[in-house]
């Protein structure tokens, strides 16, 4: 395949990338909007930085471009790290956090811009012009090392979140995880050169990547209160609570709840009655009013 026609495949997955920035532009405003943006940003200046090299002469566009590369996966990176800390904490990360990643952007952006004079961050002369990957430079190993530790980090965060969670939680957490996958797949295959392509396969694994996580925010409410909030209060508070459906099942109850009545977790609705029992009068009293289906229902 000629580099012209991989560029522009380059330059139209960049293209398809930014569209993601869609629903956190014109949509409603949710959590998570900021990080994902972030994600966004890094994930269409990687493609975009190859397609720009391959289809445009001259060395400034060249150099641009591999700024533009050099500066991509970190700024992937840092949006990563900030939606799962969000995820998580169920609450933005504190300002202290935001501004140690924001000053690593910074410090690479000074580097990148100040390479003409001291060529630490990358070598032109040492790659070809699909890979704008200079693994000869001393910044490389450096930010590809910082890089790998923050997203590997983040994503055992999330599989701690996978453990200690149940119901709705969990699967929030297992779809983050997932989300992950082809973006970090795809640059570990190519870094290390596992397989032999013509071209880096990043760009494709960040375009699958990008779609999961918009589906996981903007169509699967990821970080949207009501998971947040009974996380928080529900889960945490001493008292147990118990959420009935119309028939008077029990559908899901806190961790107090289940302890109280002895109820395993993931096991599926049970009859309120019979659970109630184990109260004695109070019992009794509870199962009375809530064997009541128009109580039931509201």
């Amino acid at each position: 395949m000629e580099a012209s026609v991989i560029g522009v495949l380059f330059l139209i997955t960049g293209v398809g990338i930014l569209g993601f920035l869609y629903k956190p532009i014109f949509g409603p405003k949710r959590p998570g909007d900021f990080p994902f943006g972030v994600i966004v940003i890094g994930g269409a200046l990687w493609p975009l930085s190859l397609g720009l090299v391959s289809v445009v002469d001259g060395p400034r566009l060249t150099l641009a471009a591999w700024g533009l590369r050099m500066m991509a996966p970190t700024i992937l990176s840092v949006g990563w790290v900030l939606l799962v800390i969000q995820f998580v904490r169920t609450r933005p990360p504190s300002r202290l956090f935001v501004g140690m990643l924001a000053a690593y952007v910074g410090f690479e952006l000074l580097l990148v811009t100040t390479n003409p004079i001291h060529g630490y961050a990358f070598d032109p002369s040492t790659a070809d012009s699909f890979g704008l990957v200079s693994t000869g430079s001393p910044w490389f190993w450096t930010k590809a090392t910082v890089n790998y530790l923050l997203v590997t980090s983040a994503t055992v965060l999330l599989a701690a979140e996978v453990i200690r969670s149940s119901g709705l939680r969990r699967r929030q957490a297992i779809l983050l995880v997932a989300a992950a996958v082809p973006a970090v797949g795809a640059d570990v295959i190519s870094t290390f050169e596992l397989v032999a392509a013509p071209f880096d396969l990043t760009p494709l694994g960040i375009l699958g990547s990008g779609a999961l996580i918009t589906w996981a925010i903007y169509r699967a409410r990821l970080l949207d209160i009501v998971p947040v909030g009974r996380s928080i209060v529900v889960e945490e508070i001493d008292a147990a609570v118990i959420t009935l459906d119309s028939d008077g099942r029990v559908i899901d109850c806190n961790t107090v709840a289940q302890q109280y009545f002895d109820v395993p977790d993931g096991s599926p609705g049970f009859g309120v009655g019979g659970a109630l029992t184990a109260v004695g009068g109070a019992g009794y009293l509870l199962r009375s009013r809530f064997t009541d289906r128009d109580t039931a229902q509201r």
